[in-house]
Parts: structure tokens; C-alpha cells; sequence
């Protein structure tokens, strides 16, 4: 092949995955986005490197808003060295996908194996303590809610592994000019929406009963290091937000995640603070701080459920953390990590998915960087959950794609559990989120403000949430049996 054609190819996968994301979202694209891939593998010729050089180009660009964290020193020279590993690390997955791949393509299961070979290695790129599934392919649906719908029943992987299907059925509809294949791309792009469509207009169970919630996101800017007029600014966007509630009944207030500097716990300042709200309002309140556990002698990025009478009646602990962010991975099980430090928050994970709960209420609670994790909402659904909240706090990245990414991704934990999500955010984005993935209430980014709703509480469960991922482990079965009969094959001719 020639090296233009390469490049043409090179450039090609990487527009088609770009375009069908934000801000663009034309999730078509989605369904072809890996014919380039496919193109670039059949002469066989360097099957990693040609995947994972769109790699580099579609999570480089994704993954910049990474650097523009205002921050400086040696600090800013780490986010740029994380950055660079990222990018490098997240494309090694596109790598080694093609570089399987290709021991299958000539043989009669290609079409099989290789969205199963797909979805192993997004699954792979969500799992241990590096894990960071950011833009897998399914997300190319966002931007038509109806397919999207699909992952209610089939789950995330599912809508993956039926993407790259496509684009191999458009693939050997080029390479041969057989119509059947592009009857096949139209069929199953007919049964997707159909899917999908009868998922999101499902009937859903009558709610059991609605909590109403006010969610206040006071746009405070975060800060690196201690300022002490973060805590002036914070109470003065807070009372002005809480002014205008002040009339309306509500049975809980939700704030994001690090709401207040410091140790909820440790601070008289802002213990004194939330219990006077709390008090003042009648409602119970969720907020985001620093939690310190001196038996352990550890700090955790925490969530805390006060109730009207001041006591605190919940405490969830952020269990996946960001690599590198707030902690350095695998430092629990390799000892000398722990006496490294490149700026990281050097918090321990929680341990719990336990829901919180006042009332009828149970809250799957996902702080931040937990909203990219399917099997996090999915496992506090199971343990009762009747509404997911998540908290984060994303003014570090500006007005880049980067925050509103990372929303897109909690719109998919609604479709695929069932429930309602509220989501607060310190800077936006806010949102009441339905169980459709369609936005029901949204504060935008770097606005203060608030909005009141009353939230239905569901009880039922979701295809997807009783089955999981069992699209993973077919995967992972159908490419060990064809290469098993691969190999018998081989070795009896």
C-alpha cells in the first residue's frame, strides 16, 4: 500500500471517530468509523502500528484539555508528561486490537472475531487501577439518543461490538461489491433503531414515590493549593442560591463533589455551616469533601448525607480513583510507589458501593471520574439503588470538550440502569437526567445557579443491569473457540 493511501486511511479513522463525538455528534459515523482500520489491515503489513497511530491522533486531541489545567511549576510539566502517557497508553489498546486481529483476518471467523476482539479491549482498558475507558466506541451514540437506547438491554459493550460489526460489514462491502453486505449494514442499522426505540419508549413502572432535590452549583473556581478566599466566595454563591430555595420545600440539597476546602469532619467552620442549612431548610444535604480516617491514617475523597438534625446520616468514599490524579496506581501492593510523589492527592479508595439512604430514598452516589465506569452504577443498582447522583467538580479544564465528555458519559449510566441521574457539578455541568438519557434539567458551565425537580424513584431493573456484561464473556468465548479451531485446523493440514 502506499504510504499516501496509508495517510489518507490514517486520517480518515481518526475524523470518523472525532465526528461522531461532541461537539459534532453524528453518530452515522459511528457506524463506519472502523472501515479505515480494516483498509489499513489488509495487506497484513505492521497490523499495530497503522491502529494505533489513529489512536494517538483521536485521544491526543480528546485528551488535551488534560494540560490546560491552571496550574505551574513542575506540576505543569507532570500534566504534560501524563498527558503524553495517556495518549500513548490509551492508543496501545487500538494497537493491540489490530495486531490480534490480524491473525484472523483471512479465516472464515474474521467477521466474528473481530468486534469480539473489540470489546475485550475496551473492557480491558476499564479494569485495574489504570483503568480509564474514556470515548469508547459507544459513545458515538450519544448523539442519537433512539440507538443509544440499546445499552438498557445489551449494555455498553453490546452497542460497541454491534458498531464494529457494522463497519466490517461495510468493509467487505467495498472489498467485493457484494450487495448482500450492504443490505446486511442497512439491516442492521434498521434493527438497532428498532431495538433501541422500543427500549426508550418502554413503559417505565409506576415510581414508587418522587424525592424533590435542589441542586446548586455555585460556580467557585478550584484551587491547587489552600486560598483562603475560596471559603468566602463559596459561602457567598452558596447563600445566594440558598436565598432563592429559601420559599420552596425540598427533602434534600445535593452539592458537588469537594463543595467545601478541607476535612468536613476537622472543620467546626463548615460543620457549624451545613448544619445551620440543614437545619434552616429542613432537608437533608449531600455534599463533596475531604474525609480523614486517623486509625488508617488515610484521606478519601468522600461524600457526606447530613441530616435536618445535623447528625451525619451517610458517608460514601470515591472507590475508583484517577490514576496518577489522586493516587499512584498499584501503590497498595508495590510499597516503594508510595514514596513517590508527582503532585498526586494520595487518597485511598473507599471500599463500599453501598447506596445512602434517608427515607425511601437509596442513592448510588459516583463522584467524578466513577461516571465512566458502567459496572459502578450498575453494581449500586443492585445493591438498591432507586436514584444514581453523581458529583464532580470540573473547572480544572476550562471551557473544553473535556467536562462535557465526561457528562455525556453519565447520560449512558441513566440508559443503561433505568434510573434518574442528578448530576452537581461545582462549575457545571448540572443536570437532571431521565432514565431515556434525555436531559430533563441542565445548568451550563461556569454559571451560577440552581434548579428544583421532583425525581421519580424507580425500583425496577433493566435487562442490562440483570445480565451485565455478558457480552464481555461471549466475546471472550467466541474468539478462544475460533482460535482453538484455528489452531486444530492448522495443524491437521
Amino acid at each position: 500500500m502506499k504510504a499516501k493511501n496509508r495517510l489518507i486511511y490514517i486520517v480518515a479513522g481518526f475524523l470518523l471517530l472525532e465526528l461522531s463525538i461532541y461537539p459534532f455528534k453524528l453518530p452515522l459515523l459511528g457506524t463506519i468509523a472502523l472501515v479505515p482500520f480494516f483498509l489499513l489491515l489488509e495487506k497484513r503489513e505492521k497490523p499495530f502500528l497503522w491502529p494505533y497511530l489513529i489512536g494517538l491522533l483521536f485521544f491526543g486531541v480528546n485528551l488535551y484539555f488534560i494540560v490546560l489545567v491552571q496550574i505551574k511549576g513542575y506540576e505543569k510539566l507532570a500534566l504534560w508528561l501524563g498527558f503524553v502517557l495517556l495518549t500513548a497508553y490509551e492508543s496501545l489498546f487500538y494497537g493491540i486490537w489490530g495486531w490480534l486481529y490480524n491473525k484472523f483476518q483471512d479465516t472464515p471467523y474474521a467477521l466474528l472475531v473481530a468486534p469480539s476482539l473489540w470489546i475485550l479491549v475496551e473492557f480491558a482498558r476499564s479494569v485495574t487501577d489504570i483503568g480509564f475507558p474514556w470515548l469508547n466506541l459507544w459513545m458515538t451514540t450519544i448523539g442519537d439518543i433512539t440507538m443509544a437506547g440499546l445499552a438498557s438491554i445489551i449494555g455498553p459493550y453490546g452497542i460497541s461490538w454491534l458498531l464494529v460489526f457494522s463497519s466490517c460489514l461495510v468493509y467487505r462491502f467495498i472489498k467485493t461489491r457484494r450487495w448482500s453486505y450492504f443490505a446486511g449494514y442497512l439491516l442492521l442499522l434498521i434493527a438497532m433503531h428498532a431495538g433501541g426505540k422500543l427500549s426508550v419508549e418502554r413503559q417505565l413502572p409506576q415510581a414508587n414515590k418522587t424525592v424533590r432535590v435542589a441542586v446548586l452549583q455555585p460556580n467557585v473556581l478550584p484551587n491547587t493549593v489552600y486560598n483562603p478566599e475560596e471559603w468566602g466566595e463559596t459561602v457567598d454563591s452558596l447563600n445566594a442560591l440558598l436565598d432563592s430555595i429559601r420559599d420552596d420545600s425540598v427533602d434534600i440539597i445535593i452539592l458537588s463533589e469537594s463543595a467545601f476546602p478541607g476535612f468536613y469532619r476537622l472543620s467546626e467552620r463548615v460543620k457549624s455551616y451545613v448544619q445551620d442549612i440543614v437545619k434552616s431548610h429542613r432537608a437533608y444535604m449531600l455534599f463533596g469533601t475531604a474525609e480523614f480516617n486517623p486509625i488508617h491514617r488515610k484521606i478519601y475523597n468522600s461524600a457526606f448525607l447530613v441530616a435536618p438534625d445535623g447528625r451525619i446520616a451517610g458517608l460514601y468514599s470515591k472507590n475508583h480513583l484517577v490514576p496518577f490524579g489522586e493516587h499512584l496506581p498499584f501503590e497498595d501492593k508495590i510499597k516503594f510507589l508510595q514514596r513517590i510523589n508527582l503532585g498526586q492527592s494520595n487518597y485511598s479508595p473507599g471500599g463500599s458501593f453501598n447506596p445512602l439512604r434517608f427515607d425511601d430514598v437509596r442513592m448510588g452516589v459516583m463522584i467524578c471520574f466513577e461516571s465512566m465506569f458502567p459496572e459502578i452504577s450498575r453494581e449500586e443498582v443492585r445493591l438498591g439503588a432507586n436514584l444514581l447522583v453523581v458529583m464532580t467538580n470540573d473547572g480544572w479544564f476550562g471551557r473544553t470538550t473535556g467536562p462535557v465528555l465526561h457528562y455525556e458519559h453519565a447520560r449512558f449510566r441513566a440508559i443503561e440502569t433505568g434510573r434518574y441521574i442528578v448530576r452537581s457539578a461545582k462549575t457545571g455541568i448540572s443536570a437532571l437526567i431521565a432514565p431515556d438519557g434525555s436531559i430533563v434539567e441542565e445548568l451550563p458551565l461556569f454559571k451560577a445557579g440552581y434548579f428544583i425537580a421532583d425525581v421519580p424513584l424507580y425500583s425496577h431493573r433493566t435487562i442490562y443491569t440483570k445480565i451485565g456484561d455478558v457480552v464481555v464473556l461471549l466475546s471472550l468465548l467466541s474468539v478462544a473457540v475460533c482460535w482453538l479451531i484455528l489452531r486444530l485446523t492448522r495443524r491437521s493440514g
